[in-house]
Parts: structure tokens; C-alpha cells; sequence
């Protein structure tokens, strides 16, 4: 999300701080005022329980724990939830057979140990050494591949060559080897199995070659949102229809270039710049790379956020409240901004409008029930 504003003065930034924890202790209570309740031995036995990695009966006491500590008995039991499901998907490719292995399945369980570790380095079942284990049983399939991939590379680019030379025969014998062996494997920035059926398709369609294939392919790779293979192909068509072509190049060329300058609008935190840009990209091509009609959408979100930041409550209300109507993507967070927006109306009108205090906690609930946990990573400015 946006950055927080550097030049605001030490105070003003203090005053936001303080109303962010507000609006996170309110969002997290659902009240504007609460007191302990008696779970708390039954929440610090529970955590103990944790940090001892006795996950089993802890999860279970997390499960029951209501009032004050149950957003973060919460958060205990998605941890030691997600914690359990991603050893056991990561511990279910270390226990195949040798045979069985490869690259991928052993790069999928090292993501997943590693996700493990980063949840709790110290848990049960020693995700450490299951990652290290994994690594042990990559190291010879790597020395394996590079040799392979080497081959690979070669067919590749005598494929790709043959492609833009029009020997769709010879650019399919030096594709589907490759793409029998790799599926993925990339050729000129399409994919071995793709380049494979097209050379094949085209190879088999003279008279379709002779009345502009190349032309055709090229509009395949653009409607696939493959500009780059969509730009070589245009390059190389044949005279009767350059006119055409260039057309085309001419479109990947403005949607390449508005979408550049959105993103740069962006940077600046230039946040109708860069809605102007997405919409004229999504003009161009509305389901084209990057999701522009998407990311114009998204704006009103970071520009709400951005806005909170500031300290211009009124705009922020407008922009999350546009953003809400137009997305159901993240409401969680969207509602959980236009609470903590309200709610410092609320506390900096001397608490007066008891009406937009309702509104703050109306928000929060909404949030909550949409399975929003207000950590620090999710409300940072840097979101």
C-alpha cells in the first residue's frame, strides 16, 4: 500500500500511531470499552504449551478461548494449523521413493519446510533438518539437469529461429522433443508444449501458410496476453500483411507504455494519474497483462489508505467506501480501514458524534466477519 508520509511533524505523526493502536484495540474488542476477562491463566497456559510445541492439546485450548484473547488465540491456532498441513505436504514428498522424485515435488517441499520454519524455527519435527534434507536429495538431480537443460536451450533456439523463417516442419522437430521431456520449458518466451502444437498445427496447414499463419499466431499470443512472442511474430510477417501488424504492435506498444506509466504514477503516490493510465490501458486491453481494469479499481483502496495516513479522514471515507462498491477483494482490510477512519473522527471530534462511533465498530465487525486479523503486517502503511 502506500508509504506513510515522511513529512509529517513528529507530533501529528504520534497522534496517527496512537489512533492506529486505537482502532486496532477497538477492531480487536468490537467495544469501546472492556475489561479482563478470567481466561487469561487458560491463554498463558495455552501459550506456554506452544512455545513447549505441545501443539495438540494447545490448539484446542486456543479453540475455547473467547473475550480479550480470543483475536489472538485465533491467530495461535491458524498457526499451528498451517504449521501442521504444510510439514505434512512438505514430509509427504521426502517419504517417496527415490525413484519418484524430482526437481519440482523436492523445490514444492523445501517451500513448504521453509514455510514451516518461518512459522516456528523451533517447532516439532525439526523443519530445519527436513529442509536440509531436501536440499541433500535436490543437489544430485540439479547436476542431472543442467546437462539436459543444455540440450534444451539449443532445440530451443533452433526452434524458434525456424519459427520466424517460416519452417514451421523443422521448428516443430526441434520443439516437441523439448516439449515431450519439459512441458514447461520456455522457448522465445512461450512455452515448449505450446510452441510445439502450433509449429505442428501450422506445418500441417499450407495453404494457411501461404495466406499469412504468421499473422494468425501472432494474434493467438496477443488475445493469450504473450506479448512478447505476439511481437516477435508480428515482425515477421510477410508484406501483404504488415499493415495489420503494425497495428497491433502499435496496441502493445500504448498498453506497454500506459501501464509503465501508471506504475511510476503510483511510486509518486499519484493516485488519479495512475487510474487515468490503467483505464487507458483496459481501453486497449481490458483483460491484457497486469489486470488494468483491476488495478484502476484497486487505486481508490490505496488512495483511501494513503488518505488515512494523512490524516484526511473525510477522503479516506470516500475513497474505501468507492472501493468497497466497486471490489469484493480484500473487504476485510477495506472495512477494517473505514472503521479505524471513522473511529478517529470519532476520538479527535472529543468522542461527540456517538453515531460515527457506532459506524467505526459497525465496520470492525464487518471485518472481523470476513476473517480479518489486525496484525502489524496487515495495517502497515507499507501493506
Amino acid at each position: 500500500m502506500a508509504s506513510h508520509p515522511t513529512n509529517l511533524p513528529v507530533k501529528l505523526i504520534s497522534l496517527r500511531t496512537i489512533l492506529l493502536a486505537t482502532a486496532i484495540s477497538a477492531f480487536c474488542l468490537t467495544s469501546l470499552g472492556f475489561s479482563q476477562s478470567n481466561e487469561d491463566q487458560v491463554f498463558e497456559q495455552a501459550v506456554q504449551a506452544y512455545n513447549h510445541n505441545d501443539f495438540t492439546d494447545t490448539l484446542k485450548s486456543f479453540e475455547t478461548i473467547t473475550g480479550a484473547h480470543a483475536e489472538e488465540a485465533k491467530q495461535y491456532a491458524n498457526k499451528i494449523k498451517a504449521y501442521r498441513e504444510a510439514m505434512t505436504l512438505g514430509e509427504s514428498v521426502l517419504n517417496r521413493t527415490p525413484d519418484e522424485l524430482d526437481l519440482r515435488s523436492l523445490d514444492y517441499a523445501i517451500e513448504k519446510f521453509e514455510e514451516v520454519f518461518s512459522i516456528k524455527s523451533d517447532g516439532p519435527r525439526d523443519p530445519k533438518g527436513k529442509i536440509e534434507k531436501a536440499k541433500t536429495l535436490k543437489a544430485p538431480l540439479e547436476q542431472q539437469g543442467s546437462t539436459s537443460e543444455a540440450w534444451e536451450r539449443e532445440f530451443c533456439q533452433k526452434a524458434v529461429e525456424a519459427a520466424s523463417a517460416h519452417r514451421y516442419k523443422e521448428a516443430a522437430l526441434y520443439s516437441c522433443p523439448v516439449a515431450n521431456d519439459s512441458p514447461g520449458f520456455l522457448c522465445g518466451g512461450d512455452e515448449a508444449v505450446h510452441l510445439c502444437q502450433q509449429m505442428r498445427e501450422l506445418a500441417e496447414s499450407p495453404a494457411v501458410e501461404k495466406s499469412g499463419s504468421s499473422l494468425q499466431a501472432a494474434i493467438a499470443a496477443y488475445e493469450s496476453n504473450n506479448f512478447d512472442r505476439a511481437n516477435k511474430l508480428l515482425q515477421a510477417v510477410d508484406e501483404s500483411h504488415q499493415g495489420e501488424a503494425r497495428q497491433y504492435l502499435q496496441r502493445i506498444a500504448s498498453y506497454q507504455f500506459f501501464m509503465k506509466q501508471a506504475q511510476e504514477s503510483l511510486r509518486s503516490l499519484k493516485y488519479d494519474q495512475a487510474r487515468a493510465n490503467y483505464q487507458e490501458a483496459a481501453r486497449i486491453k481490458a483483460d491484457g497483462p497486469g489486470e488494468p481494469n483491476a488495478q484502476a479499481i484497486l487505486m481508490d483502496l490505496e488512495q483511501g489508505i494513503s488518505a488515512f495516513y494523512s490524516g484526511n479522514y473525510d477522503d479516506a471515507d470516500l475513497c474505501l467506501a468507492a472501493y468497497a462498491q466497486e471490489s469484493n477483494q480484500r473487504p476485510g482490510l477495506t472495512h477494517f480501514y473505514l472503521g479505524a477512519s471513522k473511529l478517529s473522527r470519532f476520538l479527535l471530534g472529543g468522542k461527540q458524534d456517538r453515531s460515527l462511533g457506532e459506524e467505526a465498530l459497525s465496520e470492525f465487525r464487518i471485518a472481523k466477519q470476513q476473517g480479518f486479523e489486525a496484525t502489524k503486517q496487515e495495517v502497515s502503511p507499507k501493506t
